[in-house]
């Protein structure tokens, strides 16, 4: 659908209120937050104490979960940062009156046209006054959001708008970039894991005296920083022709771990041991040939053998031992009840996020939109719902029930994700009954990749 950047700027305000603090988006972030904390499972965050409460400050992180990645930062911080987004969501009025409200902001493209060329200008210089301002504003230097667990070459848009707040002042503003680490168990599913790592704060001021001489080697010298402490944050994956095997690894190396120290980790504890893994495979593509490729070779060829049986790393994560088998059957068929229950009950705002979903061109936004919809759908499911039995029962009943509907969704949400685990169990159960050659060769290359991977595992999680 065609849009003008004038019509866009008509519906955002870039120099009004968008920077400064309000009463009624603190209001709204209580209760995103706590909707947040419902649609992740575990959401760890470490480095808090690294974000000033005050003061000029650029957020900047990785792009890996569409609009979940600011939606992290916004609800998980003390500030109300303004975020800059490419230009093509605001096509539609409404939704950019709501990305106003949230304090999101435009940025043009080339492919946008020549004619954006001044509503950038605009923006830039709007972004520049919220830092004047004492403010906080959140860019995503990637450019544009990948599902890959690997950090892309950094733009050098942010640079520009905070050497310009710099230099605007005299004296020089102290504005700071605060790089911030995301990292999702699982991009597209309800009820995983997320972990936020925020870094030390860059002064931009350290870099005066270069951008005084020489301002692009400036530039280009807080981009290197700036990269550097985000890849430390993050699992970064540095040879993109063996990423299917060297995550598979890093999955399996919690697995490794897992059964080696007898306990379930936390969603920090599995991103450490991944983290540790992939660093050190980065560092081996270089210093160790030997050990990384013999490490690939037995991940690529475990890979293919996952891919034909229709099995994944998580596999390894369960016993398959016939009584396992048994009494895991055994318990979701006694708990089928509770999922049908839960199931039923929120059908209506199932079925209609799906058919949304449907529409979808980009996965990376599948998440998003399961938030999005999900925020607005499930309470308006409820209020049907508690409006229909206020009809017939009294209130004291009536909340309650409603109370124990939700508990039922989660646990519905619950059984679907065991019940996909022990099919997979299953499926590895019967393979060690009917193909034992299989199987004998997944258990042994799986041993492999353990062994291969002691000592990077010591001392880690």
């Amino acid at each position: 659908m065609f849009f003008s950047p004038l019509r866009i700027l008509s519906s955002v305000s870039v120099a009004g209120d968008t920077g400064k603090w309000t009463y009624k988006y603190e209001l709204m972030k209580i209760i995103v937050r706590a909707a947040f904390y419902i649609f992740y499972k575990r959401v760890s965050v470490s480095g808090k104490y690294n974000v000033p409460e005050k003061g000029p400050l650029i957020f900047v992180s990785n792009h890996q979960n569409a609009l979940m990645d600011p939606l992290a930062i916004i609800v998980l911080t003390n500030r109300q940062p303004v975020f800059l987004a490419r230009s093509d969501i605001f096509s539609n009025p409404v939704k950019a009156k709501i990305l106003n409200f949230f304090k999101v902001m435009p940025v043009y493209r080339i492919s946008d046209g020549i004619d954006t060329l001044e509503g950038n200008r605009q923006i830039f210089a709007s972004t520049v006054k919220v830092l004047l301002r004492g403010g906080a504003i959140g860019i995503m230097p990637e450019g544009t959001h990948s599902g890959l667990k690997r950090l892309r070459p950094l733009k050098k848009g942010l640079f520009r708008i905070g050497f310009n707040a710099v230099t605007e002042t005299p004296g020089g503003l102290d504005v700071r970039i605060v790089p911030v680490g995301l990292d999702f168990s699982n991009h597209y599913r309800f009820r995983e894991d997320i972990v936020v790592n925020i870094g030390e704060p860059i002064s931009l001021n350290s870099y005066m005296p270069l951008f005084n001489e020489h301002p692009q080697k400036a530039i280009n010298s807080a981009r290197k920083d700036l990269a550097a402490g985000l890849s430390d944050l993050i699992i970064d994956v540095k040879n993109s022709e063996f990423y299917d095997s060297y995550i598979l690894v890093s999955d399996i190396a919690v697995a490794c771990a897992a059964k080696k120290k007898n306990k379930n980790f936390s969603a920090r504890d599995n991103f450490q041991i991944k983290r540790a893994v992939i660093r050190a495979v980065n560092q081996g593509e270089k210093n160790d040939k030997r050990w990384i490729e013999s490490l690939r070779n037995a991940a690529g060829e475990l890979k293919e053998y996952l891919d034909r049986y229709g099995l994944n790393a998580s596999v390894f994560n369960h016993s398959i031992r016939t009584l396992n088998i048994a009494v895991r059957f055994f318990l979701l068929t006694v708990l089928l009840p509770v999922f049908v229950v839960g199931f039923v009950s929120h059908i209506i705002p199932y079925l209609l996020i799906h058919l949304i979903l449907k529409r979808l061109e980009d996965p990376q936004f599948i998440s998003s939109w399961k938030f999005v919809s999900g925020f607005f759908l499930i309470p308006l499911n409820y209020c049907l719902i508690g409006a229909l039995l206020l009809s017939f029962y009294p209130a004291k009943v009536v909340f309650p029930f409603i109370g124990v509907l939700f508990v039922s969704g989660l646990a519905a949400c619950y059984y679907k994700r065991k019940l996909s685990h022990f099919f997979k169990s299953l499926r590895l159960f019967l393979l060690k009954k009917r193909r034992k050659e299989a199987f004998s060769k997944i258990n042994f290359l799986y041993g492999e990749i353990c062994s291969l991977l002691k000592p990077v595992l010591k001392g880690v999680g």
